[in-house]
């Protein structure tokens, strides 16, 4: 369904309870509902759209491990619904508008926030026990947290790799 002018995410999306993987970038959505019966979803790229923090709600879908959510609307922070997507493990959200990152699940390992509007010192509301790669290209960043810092080990970060 990727490549199209798709505004909305049909009705009968409620009906498949058993979808796995779903790319819907480069369309015109501007919410994802009918979305939430989609529980079994593993991997979404909802990438170039025009979603919003305000629009956007993912909490139902508790299996979704990739989601790609490159090219929309979010800012100044993700939606807090996305804190309750514990099996998420790589989060996409590069070009979008966000000044901080807020709201992300704790059990993402590979997070890409390139092309952002992220300046000052890098703040991190949540701690990432698992996070391995952090990209963050293209910002305004002037300085990262302690427990960023190349070499140094703590609990919440454990060797990760800057992209930045």
């Amino acid at each position: 369904m990727h490549d199209n002018k798709i505004s909305g995410i049909p009705s009968t999306f409620k009906k498949l309870i058993h979808l796995r993987e779903l790319t819907i970038h480069r369309n015109k959505l501007q919410s994802l509902d009918n979305l939430s019966n989609s529980t079994m979803i593993t991997h979404l790229d909802a990438s170039n759209n025009e979603l919003s923090s305000e629009s956007t709600s993912l909490e139902l879908l508790n299996q979704l491990s990739h989601l790609s959510l490159n090219g929309n609307d979010f800012g100044p922070s993700l939606p807090p619904s996305f804190r309750k997507l514990n099996s998420l493990e790589e989060l996409q959200v590069s070009d979008n508008q966000l000044t901080e990152i807020k709201n992300a699940p704790k059990s993402v390992s590979i997070l890409f926030a390139n092309r952002n509007h992220l300046s000052g010192c890098l703040k991190l509301e949540t701690k990432f026990p698992n996070l391995s790669e952090l990209h963050i290209n293209s910002n305004r960043l002037t300085g990262l947290p302690k427990n960023l810092s190349q070499g140094e080990r703590s609990r919440s970060f454990s060797h990760p790799r800057f992209f930045n």
